[in-house]
């Protein structure tokens, strides 16, 4: 079996276990990105990585004002 074969059985499991009927362009569209985050995911998860380890990378927001320096007083 290859490895777009088992992305495929993946997909179309949790499709069916998810009980929704979706018009075929939006499945499409739905199939397209989930390899894609599924590596995400795996990039992100690893062995002995505590779940509350924040998601790398870790991106906090900005101050927008030029001027700001983000404190409040």
């Amino acid at each position: 079996m290859t490895d777009k074969d088992r992305m495929d059985r993946i997909f179309d499991g949790l499709y069916e276990a998810s009980g929704i009927n979706l018009p075929e362009e939006e499945k499409a569209r739905l199939r397209a990105v989930f390899e894609p985050m599924c590596d995400l995911a795996a990039r992100v998860r690893r062995k002995g990585r505590h779940w509350t380890e924040r998601m790398q990378p870790f991106h906090g927001p900005r101050p927008t004002h030029p001027k700001s320096t983000g404190r409040t007083r």
